[in-house]
């Protein structure tokens, strides 16, 4: 079985499903880099945004505004495919959600959806 690659947050890899975390214990493949998903979710706060909310945001450029009252640079993450041979696409990046990470408090922050400005 092939380490699974993901989502890293906290410096843990995301592990999807409780079943797949069980499979990598029983081959003797868990480590500490991972973490189940049910684990993780009790420390994600969640927020929804409607779709008439999103359309009226401004779009988004290189930079946005933190809390600190700073500009900071939003950061995207990227996303791989799964290719039947067992190997992954070359890492592209996702304008999904976009988050800018504050130099004075160390914080992270959730700054565009969609390519749309939060602010």
């Amino acid at each position: 079985m092939k380490k699974p690659q993901g989502l890293k947050t906290g410096g843990k890899f995301l592990v999807i499903a409780p079943n797949f975390a069980k499979k990598l214990k029983a081959a003797g493949q868990w480590d500490d880099d991972y973490m189940v998903v049910d684990e993780l979710v009790k420390e994600i706060p969640y927020m929804a945004i409607g779709n008439n909310e999103l359309a009226s945001k401004p779009k988004a450029g290189k930079t946005a505004k933190c809390q600190c009252g700073c500009e900071h640079n939003i950061e995207y993450g990227t996303s791989k495919t799964l290719l039947p041979d067992g190997t992954y696409t070359k890492p592209r990046v996702s304008k999904m959600v976009g988050f800018i990470r504050c130099d004075k408090n160390g914080k992270t922050y959730l700054a565009t959806i969609e390519g749309k400005l939060l602010k």
